[in-house]
């Protein structure tokens, strides 16, 4: 035992793939884990990690899919193509991703069981997420469908050349809101288990069949119809139901029904249904936030010329998303595997092993987005032309915005993976404050300002996010460190 810096009690962990590492970790101060680098857990932490890292990473390789092969197209429906692609995305997660974070709750929930060893509470908060993600999906599924071409309308500020194509393709592409949500539920079950290889192979199966979709009917290849943009939304629906039936085939192999019984209506609890909604309901509001912001600032990038150059303004835009949402994707994914880790360290009552969880994870993938932030920001017309080769107006306007958000990656990582902890802890409310506030008080006036009324173009509207990811991460941090959250009772 080396008791210099910290109390260590060495015994090996069976919960997670992999895990051989020191558990039980006593800080004498926080300052320990923050300054202190514990290379011992980097194997457990990436052991469960990796599988998410990986599965999301795949999960935004649907929406990159789309977005390249579209932009393959000849320039008319092309560039307005990738304008709708990621106007819609947008869309869908504002909905979609509402109801989707169904999963903070489920698997906070399930990773707490498992910290108590009570499998057949984990197995329950499974039974009474599916029952409230099925219904909510199913009917945000219909209503978007019949509503999506409005919803277009309004944040593509009633832009005709991306209307032309989007609205049909919104109306298709939001259909798979039920198969999204649902396919989460049961992801956050599993990864609440540490199981995080099951969502991996789902999306990876999922990505597969959604880039041959996606050659075969955006171009009408191998007997299929030549669909254009909407073969893009065809494959993505149809894709997702691939990822949710991998997800119904482990769910009913017999080491997982057998030891949980999560299958068994007598599972099937109101407070416990409860209990998952109310953790995740401010989940829910602070990705709509995040969502109706990005739509916000969508709306001011239409407003910033006319014409033309309105449309490549817009495609600019839809690409640095795009090109940002894989890296900004894994660092919520890292935090996902955070919370699990903090929230089950919780429930075998060792809050110091969570807290240091929550600082190595940060330091960890903040390192590597280190990397590809340096990479992003010193060669930023590499990315953009990987998306959109034929129109050098939309290399040009794409180019400096996300260099300049290149560099801000590593800072995204903190933020984002230590929010996931705060998730993991169920420390929900707090998370859906801070985003309410960075947003609509720092990021959407700014952009606003600086875009329309200074005439600083897509610069100006990206700019502000110096200051939004700055705001997130000090409230983070500062409220991280303070620990109160470890007194949180699920």
């Amino acid at each position: 035992r080396d008791r210099s810096d910290s109390e260590v009690i060495m015994s090996k962990s069976t919960d997670i793939p992999g895990a051989d590492t020191f558990r039980n970790i006593r800080l004498k101060s926080s300052w320990d884990s923050i300054l202190r680098p514990h290379p011992s857990l980097w194997k457990e932490i990436l052991a469960i990690a990796s599988p998410v890292v990986g599965a999301m990473l795949f999960q935004a390789l649907v929406n990159q899919a789309d977005s390249i092969m579209v932009g393959r197209l000849p320039a008319v429906d092309g560039v307005p193509g990738q304008a709708a692609i990621g106007l819609t995305v947008k869309i869908l997660w504002a909905i979609g991703g509402f109801l989707s974070a169904i999963s903070v709750g489920t698997q906070a929930v399930t990773a707490r069981r498992v910290g108590e060893h009570d499998p057949d509470g984990a197995g329950a908060a499974l039974t009474n997420s599916l029952m409230v993600a099925t219904v909510t999906s199913f009917m945000a599924a219909v209503l978007g469908s019949f509503y999506g071409p409005q919803l277009l309308h309004l944040v593509s500020d009633g832009d005709p050349e991306v209307m032309r194509v989007g609205g049909p393709f919104i109306r298709v592409r939001l259909l798979g809101i039920f198969t999204m949500v649902t396919t989460i539920s049961y992801k956050a079950f599993f990864d609440g288990l540490g199981k995080t290889y099951v969502h991996f192979v789902a999306s990876l199966l999922m990505n597969i069949t959604n880039i041959v979709l996606n050659y075969m009917f955006i171009y009408g290849e191998w007997g299929a119809p030549h669909l254009g943009v909407m073969g893009a939304a065809l494959a993505s629906v149809l894709s997702t139901v691939v990822g949710l039936g991998v997800m119904v085939y482990f769910s009913l192999k017999p080491e997982f029904r057998k030891k949980y019984r999560y299958y068994t209506l007598s599972k099937i609890n109101r407070g416990l249904a409860w209990l998952v909604a109310k953790l995740s309901l401010p989940s829910g509001f602070a990705t709509l936030l995040l969502m109706v912001g990005f739509l916000i600032v969508d709306w001011v990038v239409g407003g910033l010329a006319s014409g033309h150059q309105a449309t490549v303004y817009q495609a600019a835009n839809q690409i640095i998303i795009t090109i940002l949402m894989p890296a900004l994707m894994t660092c919520v994914a890292f935090g996902t595997a955070t919370a699990t880790l903090v929230s089950r360290s919780l429930g075998e009552k060792n809050p110091d092993m969570a807290e240091l969880y929550g600082w190595e994870s940060a330091r960890l993938w903040a390192s590597i987005m280190l990397v590809l932030g340096l990479w992003m920001g010193l060669y930023p017309e590499f990315w953009v032309r990987l998306f959109n080769p034929n129109a050098p107006e939309v290399v040009t306007a794409a180019s400096g915005p996300l260099g300049l958000v290149g560099y801000l990656l590593p800072l995204a990582a903190v933020g984002m993976v230590l929010m996931q902890a705060h998730f993991g802890a169920g420390n929900t409310l707090f998370v859906m404050y801070v985003e309410f506030g960075a947003q609509f008080g720092v990021l959407i006036p700014l952009s606003i300002f600086l875009g329309r009324y200074m005439k600083l173009g897509l610069m100006g509207v990206w700019g502000p996010t110096v200051l939004y990811l700055f705001t997130v991460v000090v409230f983070m941090t500062v409220t991280f460190y303070r620990g109160r959250w470890k007194l949180i009772k699920i």
